[in-house]
């Protein structure tokens, strides 16, 4: 009889470590497509810094000058739209390598006429959800632990207005959206991971690679919100809509908005009572509409 009860026990511990060394190699290998957005980034980067020094160089000889390579023209090759667009379509160019009978065998990019409907909703998600992350992160004085976010604005504003919408607007928010729902999310739910812990760690992955610009935080709520939206519909669309309308409203701040006082750099003129109920009513309306998306019938694209 102990016997029996010991090899079921041992049985129990042993199919627990299996499943649990599972789920970590499976964590392990969603890693590296998050790394490999990383990667492409940095070498475009660097490709372009070479680019712009050799061409600053041979104009500089050729008018017979010393070349000067100064901070802040470093600084706004580095932040170029154009390297962010290429860097995208590098990583996507790889991701399809890599997946492009899988997605075509389980209709990854189809989209019905509701789903297309879930996602216009979804998209409006991202005006309350923006103005809710913003106002709540500066009144935990965020900029006190990160002093380069009084940065963001200069960062985000772009000379070529249709280049910057192209690049962090539209190909950058598509391509986080299909690495970390669409790969990362989409793993973790397959393996026996509960369905909370796999939306935190992708969330964690996705704040991870925003570091560089300051926002971390606001990338980690926004990975919250896109994942529950992900593992209602298990739709690549509605998560693309709403990623995309936030970082347009970002630019749109950071460009526009500034100029007339509307933007996180002069909330210091603005009382704490008022930004505090400004993040309330901004969460009050995004757990309203929130509510009514996850009313909505669950609608499976593959």
């Amino acid at each position: 009889m102990l016997r029996i009860r010991y090899s079921e026990k041992s049985c129990r511990w042993r199919g627990l470590i299996i499943k649990n060394k599972n789920v970590i190699k499976e964590i392990w290998r969603v890693i590296c497509y998050p790394v490999l957005y990383y990667w492409m980034s940095f070498i475009t980067v660097i490709a372009g810094v070479i680019i712009y020094i050799l061409w600053l160089g041979f104009a500089a000889a050729r008018e017979g000058q010393d070349a000067v390579f100064s901070p802040e023209e470093f600084e706004a090759v580095v932040n170029m739209p154009l390297l962010t667009l290429i860097a995208c379509s590098l990583t996507f160019f790889i991701l399809w390598l890599i997946f492009h009978r899988e997605w075509t065998t389980e209709n990854f990019w189809k989209g019905s006429k509701n789903i297309f409907i879930v996602s216009a909703l979804c998209a409006v998600l991202a005006i309350p959800l923006g103005m809710f992350t913003d106002v709540t992160l500066y009144l935990m004085r965020i900029r006190e632990f990160l002093p380069w976010h009084d940065e963001m604005p200069s960062i985000l504003s772009v000379n070529n207005l249709f280049l910057g919408i192209a690049a962090t607007g539209i190909a950058a928010p598509m391509v986080h959206e299909v690495i970390f729902r669409g790969i990362v999310l989409r793993r973790l739910l397959e393996t026996p991971m509960k369905i909370p812990v796999a939306v935190f760690l992708q969330a964690l992955m996705f704040a991870f690679i925003h570091f560089d610009m300051a926002n971390g935080a606001s990338a980690f709520i926004l990975g919250i919100a896109l994942g529950v939206i992900y593992v209602k519909f298990r739709s690549i669309w509605p998560v693309i809509a709403v990623h995309i309308t936030y970082d347009l409203g970002v630019i749109i701040q950071a460009n526009f908005l500034c100029d007339v006082g509307l933007c996180w750099c002069v909330w210091d003129d603005i009382s704490g009572g008022v930004l505090t109920i400004i993040s309330v009513v901004s969460l009050l309306i995004l757990t309203l509409l929130l509510g009514l998306i996850m009313r909505m019938k669950k609608e499976v694209s593959h």
